[in-house]
């Protein structure tokens, strides 16, 4: 009994001495919790984000293994371990630590030329002999996509208009709006994934009769929506008994919340000082747009200063080009030409 009694006192002193040892040692190793600058950030594609995290008490972090490591897949991005640096095939010559604090368990993880895929959660690591934490950080990339571009295509009685944009991320939605700001049901639309993993977006109505129609393409960040008005005359639409088109465009440009096309008939003077005077606020914030000859179909005119538009008779001798619409009666808009460029 006595030896069995030796014995449990023997194992509780080492397990008393085991503790006071282990204590001694997490407290002499200053424990540690990790943070992240902030839970998440918005970054637009094409540029760097910057992933801070520190350790608090400052405590130094040059001995110990430090891993950013992706949520979505679990795999480790970049590992750090006593002055040693690795980092995942996928993120060569994108990314780099930056240790000018770790002496103070204060590092940075640089990434450059965010992309699409890089949307997620990440979570930075750090790791001593005694404990560990992590801190979490989520990067949401961002595209905000190309000014609307207008298309027009006229048939025996009505127009449709086209009203396309580029390089959205993430995916965009868009619609048309009455001048009342009610939503006018659309002929088509469509939004498109390319290889880059942004966003194309196509939206197209038919005109009947004179209105003003907006626009309005954006993605999940409403505080960048793109918007293009187009107000069209009664003068632009084909009349059945002569088959073609005779009219003026006024295209005016808003870069920011809006951009205005205005057709006006030149023999409609005093609608014309209406429609200007509608838009008198708006144009004070405007660019023109002018029409581009290179890409305007044969059987249309345009005038010397490109900002109006005729249907002739018969076909015109132009330039062959690739950017030339030769089988439907297409034009295309572009930005003016600065005053010391000639058209």
């Amino acid at each position: 009994m006595n030896s069995k009694k030796s014995t449990k006192v023997n194992l509780v002193s080492s397990l008393v001495i085991w503790f006071i040892v282990v204590n001694v040692n997490l407290s002499s190793a200053e424990q540690f919790a990790v943070y992240s600058s902030s839970s998440s950030m918005t970054v637009d594609i094409g540029e760097g984000a910057f992933i801070n995290c520190y350790l608090k008490p400052e405590v130094s972090a040059v001995d110990m293994e430090i891993q950013w490591i992706r949520v979505n897949d679990g795999s480790v991005i970049y590992k750090y371990r006593k002055g040693m640096e690795e980092n995942h095939q996928a993120y060569n010559g994108r990314i780099k630590l930056v240790k000018t604090g770790i002496e103070k368990g204060n590092v940075t993880l640089e990434m450059h030329n965010i992309q699409p895929s890089d949307k997620g959660l990440y979570t930075c690591y750090f790791q001593n002999n005694f404990m560990f934490d992590e801190a979490r950080i989520e990067i949401l990339p961002r595209a905000i996509g190309t000014s609307p571009v207008l298309l027009m295509e006229t048939d025996a009685l009505n127009l449709k208009v086209s009203c396309s944009s580029s390089g959205w991320y993430p995916k965009p939605d868009g619609q048309w709006l009455s001048e009342d700001e009610k939503k006018v049901t659309e002929l088509s639309k469509s939004i498109q994934k390319t290889e880059d993993g942004l966003y194309n977006i196509n939206i197209s109505i038919m005109f009947t009769e004179e209105s003003k129609r907006t626009c309005v393409i954006q993605n999940s960040y409403p505080e960048h929506p793109i918007n293009v008005s187009l107000y069209l005359s009664d003068s632009v639409f084909p009349k059945s008994n002569t088959g073609h088109i005779v009219a003026h465009a006024l295209l005016t440009l808003i870069i920011i919340g809006m951009v205005s096309c205005i057709a006006v008939h030149k023999n409609k003077e005093k609608k014309r000082k209406a429609i200007k005077k509608e838009f008198k606020q708006a144009m004070k914030h405007s660019v023109d747009v002018c029409l581009d000859p290179e890409t305007a179909h044969p059987d249309l005119r345009i005038s010397d200063d490109l900002k109006c538009l005729s249907r002739t008779l018969e076909r015109q001798k132009v330039p062959d080009n690739e950017k030339r619409f030769d089988t439907r009666l297409y034009v295309l808009g572009k930005e003016p030409l600065s005053n010391d460029q000639k058209y």
